[in-house]
């Protein structure tokens, strides 16, 4: 990533705006939580690393 994409983390069929705190979704916006949002946050930019409860 570079540029004004930098806070853009972009999967098959969704996009995490890390600034404007949105997720898109097939073009349609997912509402979540603060917590949510940082949990799915934490997950897209680390896959396939198992977290505990901590």
């Amino acid at each position: 990533m570079s540029g004004m994409n930098e806070h853009l983390l972009n999967f098959k069929g969704l996009m995490i705006d890390e600034v404007q705190r949105v997720i898109i979704r097939e073009n349609q916006e997912i509402e979540l939580t603060y917590t949510e949002f940082e949990i799915l946050k934490l997950f897209a930019k680390h896959p396939g690393i198992v977290f505990s409860k901590e």
